[in-house]
């Protein structure tokens, strides 16, 4: 028997891919509106702290705050996956 070690490594790959992207999902859908405007503002549009904060309307203390709880979040969820 002969086993094609490339075709079989896509798929693995194209597995982990997607689980991957379903857990980032669900972890998205666990945070409130303001973690993922704060998420999508400064991590996808690349936006300073200070930017999000006037756009979001909290200050920069408080975003740190969310970031942090933010990330404590993702860490729970996104534990599993590991990054090659």
């Amino acid at each position: 028997m002969c086993i094609d070690v490339n075709s079989y490594s896509a798929r693995a790959t194209s597995i982990d891919v997607t689980i991957e992207i379903e857990a980032i999902d669900n972890a998205l859908e666990n945070v409130e509106e303001v973690e993922r405007d704060f998420i999508k503002y400064r991590y996808f549009y690349n936006w300073t702290i200070d930017k999000c904060s006037l756009r979001i309307g909290y200050s920069d203390k408080t975003l740190f705050l969310i970031r942090n709880q933010v990330i404590k979040k993702f860490l729970i969820r996104l534990g599993s996956i590991t990054i090659i």
